[in-house]
């Protein structure tokens, strides 16, 4: 298919799309893609498979068209792959064969020109290359090594960043002498500071190359190089080679790199192990805060050091000396050194105990329970830790003296109050009522609503009287009506009614119609047909008019009838036929004479509910005046 026909199809294909979408985004993308393909052309010398290339990568980037469907189109196969090749992240690129990825990475840089976008750097068309040529490099033969090698003294910056990138790949043992000449000449350069990332490339590609047994002895000559990070390379591929020279190798220079922890110069002979221990735990003992010391400790591993990370572990300032030395002490002795160390610290009433006892929770030490509870009665420092911990634990004696804290702090700080409120929600908040009812009349929103939250699950009457009235200003929220519902109060039967009739939530509206099945006693069917109900999308207020009667029924003659009144002046004609039937169902005279109001109902169906509700009424009467005749003959016989 030639260039121009390739071309048209693009712009046909691209304006449809767009254009049926609205407006003339079309026109910028269009534009875009003809400034990239004249871009490439000039670069390219007007390379007729490159700038088909482009528009073939509009198609596949900005319109519907998938691989297969523009093969199906006729389009050729390179084509294709040089358009996916230029869609795709260059991790992908060593799929592709070479040639597709170089013309694909020209396209990208291109676009990115075009775009705005910053030019590509060397180390950025290296890695691109690096990535492309990763299957010929993984099995690169002696020929291939050598080239590399000697482009390291290229004088161009992409050449040599190539050649350090792929020999990388290569793992060639060959490479590593001159990956170390390459060190050495970088660092002496004139602007070694600019050099900065070629170093880490060669520090890279060194490490890589070192990664065999055959490479031992050289590893071990070059823990004695000059160069501090050359040594340091050579002592990380030494760590996992298990022979006992390279074990001696690593601990010597161990041993060398503490000398600035000891206060000892690189000239100075090296301590033997026992030595430097016994100094750095002197150290840290004198000044448990000392970073440098713990951090040579872990970097060490000996048991040894446990006592003196021990007593950093509770350093009188909570923060980085505390995690550092948590950190330590797990990587020399595990999890068990690590809860050891905590309950010592929770134990010592001269440490900070914050980050042992958070460890505490951590690990689930329950046996210093008795010792957060000291911690969170004496106020000592970490007592907040320590009410989250025993929280978790569950351990209901901590809430009185996190009720005492948080009626303190009231007036004073609102960002500790809403953990100390959440730790009284799982504990039980009886005993801080009276702090949580002013907490919820004077906090913050958020601290207000948790307050509210609390005490829907406390039984004081004030607490109850206070969340009734919140759910009757319409503050309605799960957590406010859940528990209410489960208790079974009788006094909250009114507002979870006023839920029912109000909320929009389904589900709130069925917890709070089983709490009024607890709380007033209706049978387990009428709930049941209420739940149809609402499943059938009946209106809350004929649930409401039905549920009035059931609740009324065990206390016939008692019960007020405002709702059912209401109900009976709605508009809606199935709210009033269920109030007509509620009103039926409570029995009472009032009940009746209420009922009678709507015989002459403008609905058919509601004057049907009223006379056989009435039916029954006087079917009722006729039926207890037959029984009460003989019974009544009987007694003047006698």
């Amino acid at each position: 298919m030639r260039i121009s026909r390739i071309r048209a199809f693009a712009h046909r294909d691209l304006r449809g799309l767009l254009n049926g979408g609205g407006g003339r985004r079309d026109v910028l993308i269009l534009d875009h893609i003809e400034q990239v393909a004249a871009l490439v052309a000039e670069r390219t010398g007007g390379d007729a498979e490159m700038v088909a290339g482009v528009y073939v990568y509009g198609l596949v980037r900005c319109g519907t068209w998938k691989p297969d469907l523009l093969a199906a189109a006729g389009f050729a196969p390179r084509l294709i792959l040089i358009a996916e090749a230029t869609r795709l992240h260059p991790s992908t690129h060593h799929r592709f064969p070479a040639a597709v990825v170089a013309k694909a990475v020209l396209i990208k840089e291109c676009i990115d020109v075009v775009g705005g976008y910053p030019a590509p750097t060397p180390q950025r068309r290296a890695e691109n290359r690096v990535r492309a040529d990763r299957p010929r490099l993984v099995v690169a033969d002696a020929e291939l090594v050598g080239k590399l090698i000697a482009d390291l003294g290229h004088p161009d910056e992409e050449t040599r960043l190539y050649a350090t990138y792929a020999l990388a790949w290569t793992r060639s043992a060959a490479a590593v002498e001159p990956l170390v000449a390459a060190w050495e000449r970088l660092r002496a350069s004139d602007d070694p500071e600019n050099a900065k990332w070629e170093i880490g490339s060669v520090r890279r590609a060194l490490s890589r190359s070192l990664a065999a047994d055959t490479h031992l002895a050289l590893a071990l000559r070059l823990t004695d190089h000059e160069d501090p990070g050359v040594r340091w390379t050579a002592v990380e591929f030494l760590r996992t080679v298990d022979d006992p020279a390279a074990r001696a190798a690593a601990v010597r220079h161990e041993l060398q790199v503490l000398h600035p922890y000891l206060g000892l110069a690189d000239t100075d002979p090296a301590l033997t192990r026992p030595e430097a221990i016994g100094r750095l735990v002197e150290l840290l003992t004198g000044k448990p805060d000392n970073l440098r010391v713990i951090e040579a400790m872990e970097r060490i591993g000996d048991r040894t050091c446990l006592s003196a990370l021990t007593k950093s572990l509770g350093w009188k300032v909570a923060g980085s000396v505390q995690t550092r030395a948590d950190e330590a002490i797990r990587a020399i002795g595990g999890t068990d050194a690590l809860g050891r160390a905590a309950l010592a610290v929770v134990r010592d009433p001269e440490a900070d105990p914050t980050r042992a006892a958070y460890l505490v929770g951590q690990l689930g030490l329950t046996e210093a329970i008795p010792d957060l509870l000291a911690i969170l009665r004496k106020g000592r420092a970490g007592w907040s830790t320590a009410a989250a911990v025993l929280a978790a634990f569950g351990v209901v004696e901590a809430a009185p003296r996190i009720g005492e804290i948080l009626g303190r702090i009231l007036h004073q700080s609102s960002k500790i109050q809403s953990p100390l409120i959440r730790y009284l929600i799982r504990l039980g908040p009886e005993p801080a009522v009276d702090v949580l009812i002013t907490a919820a009349r004077t906090s913050r929103d958020k601290e207000r609503d948790l307050a509210m939250d609390a005490l829907a699950r406390c039984t004081d009457p004030r607490a109850v009287e206070l969340v009734v009235s919140a759910i009757f200003h319409d503050v309605i929220r799960m957590a406010l009506v859940r528990p209410l519902a489960e208790r079974g109060d009788p006094r909250v039967v009114d507002a979870l009614i006023h839920v029912v009739n109000t909320s929009k939530d389904r589900r709130i509206r069925e917890v709070a119609t089983r709490g009024i099945q607890r709380a007033a006693q209706v049978d387990q069917q009428a709930v049941d047909d209420l739940m149809q109900r609402f499943h059938y999308g009946r209106g809350p207020r004929t649930a409401v008019a039905w549920l009035e009667g059931h609740r009324a029924t065990p206390r016939t003659g008692q019960y007020p009838l405002s709702a059912l009144s209401q109900a009976c002046k709605d508009l809606d004609e199935r709210v009033r036929a269920q109030a007509v039937k509620s009103l039926a169902l409570i029995g009472t005279p009032r009940a009746f004479n209420l009922l009678r109001t709507l015989e002459d109902d403008p609905s058919r169906h509601v004057r049907a509910c009223v006379a056989g509700a009435l039916l029954a009424e006087a079917a009722a009467e006729s039926g207890a005046g037959a029984g009460a005749g003989p019974e009544s003959g009987a007694e003047s016989a006698g």
